[in-house]
């Protein structure tokens, strides 16, 4: 039986994919040629509908691990 992610894991995994790449100034289509998937791939995993596989594949391209792909973000309030 396979592990299915979180809604909130995937979300996260979302938001995180979508800043990576805007960090990088790559668009979606550059991104998936980079990752060999389609865009509408790209678009998938920016909003949380990606399979994990994709989204691994995406956030490797992006330089995250695993790790990094999951991982919550502080807010300034906790950071404190």
């Amino acid at each position: 039986m396979k592990a299915v992610p979180s809604a909130e894991a995937k979300q996260l995994a979302a938001e995180n994919l979508r800043h990576a790449r805007a960090r990088a100034g790559l668009t979606r289509f550059r991104l998936a040629i980079k990752a060999g998937c389609d865009p509408s791939s790209i678009q998938a995993a920016e909003r949380g509908y990606a399979g994990l596989a994709t989204s691994l594949r995406i956030a490797a391209t992006l330089g995250l691990t695993p790790e990094q792909l999951f991982r919550r973000k502080r807010s300034n309030a906790s950071a404190a």
